[in-house]
C-alpha cells in the first residue's frame, strides 16, 4: 500500500512539473500595432482581446482621461497609450500616456499571471525621459532617458480577473509591452493528477487480472 501511494505521489509530481514546464514560460505581450494585442485593441474603448499567448487574454475594463473627448486605446508603430480625442483644449491624440490629462487604462487577465518586466519607448514624443514616472499595477517606475526594459526585482503576481492599471504620473510616456508568465489553472493540475491516478489504477487492475488467470 505504501509503495503504491509513493508511486502515485511521484506520478502526480511529475505531471504537475510537466504542466508547469509547458505553461509557465515567459512571453512578451506587444502593445504596439505590430503585436497581436496592440493590433486588436487599437481605437477600442473596452473589450477582451487575445494577447498572442495561448489561452491568455486581456480585458480593458476602463480608459480614463480628463479630456473632453472619449478616450480610447492607441497602438502606434513603436508605442502605445491613450488617445484622448475631443474638441476641447484639454484633448490630445498622442500615442502615449499623458500625465497632464490623467490618462490611464485598467486591465485584467483571464487567468493568473506574473509580470516579470515592462518595456517603454526611449525615442520620439513618448520617450521615457529622465524625471518622468510611470505607474504599473501600483509600482512606480522612474525613467532615465536611456533604459527601455525595466525588470521587477519581485515579479508582480496577479490573480485571474484582478484589475491593474497603467498611467503616467509625470510626463508623457509611451508604453511598449510586458514580459508575462501565465500561471496554470489549479483545476488543470488536479485533473492531470487524477487522470494519472486513474491510469495507474487501471494498470494495477490489469496486472491483478493477469495474475489471477494464470
Amino acid at each position: 500500500m505504501t509503495k503504491n501511494l509513493l508511486i502515485v505521489c511521484m506520478l502526480g509530481s511529475f505531471l504537475v512539473g510537466l504542466i508547469f514546464e509547458q505553461s509557465a514560460s515567459a512571453d512578451f505581450i506587444d502593445f504596439t500595432s505590430s503585436g497581436t494585442f496592440g493590433d486588436a485593441v487599437d481605437d477600442q474603448e473596452s473589450g477582451t482581446f487575445e494577447t498572442g499567448i495561448a489561452g491568455l487574454s486581456l480585458t480593458i475594463s476602463s480608459i480614463s482621461s480628463t479630456s473632453l473627448g472619449t478616450p480610447n486605446a492607441d497602438a502606434g508603430n513603436t508605442q502605445f497609450g491613450v488617445d484622448s480625442t475631443g474638441s476641447g483644449s484639454g484633448s490630445d491624440a498622442s500615442t502615449a500616456f499623458d500625465s497632464s490629462l490623467n490618462e490611464a487604462i485598467t486591465l485584467s487577465f483571464n487567468q493568473a499571471a506574473t509580470i516579470n518586466a515592462v518595456t517603454f519607448a526611449i525615442n520620439g514624443s513618448g520617450a521615457f525621459n529622465l524625471g518622468e514616472t510611470f505607474s504599473f499595477a501600483g509600482e512606480s517606475i522612474q525613467g532615465d532617458g536611456a533604459t527601455s526594459v525595466f525588470t521587477f526585482a519581485s515579479p508582480i503576481s496577479l490573480f485571474a480577473n484582478e484589475d491593474f492599471s497603467l498611467s503616467a504620473t509625470s510626463g508623457r510616456v509611451g508604453f511598449v509591452g510586458m514580459q508575462v508568465t501565465a500561471v496554470p489553472d489549479p483545476s488543470s493540475l488536479t485533473l492531470a493528477v487524477m487522470g494519472g491516478i486513474g491510469i495507474l489504477a487501471r494498470r494495477r487492475c490489469r496486472c491483478a487480472s493477469i495474475v489471477k488467470e494464470s
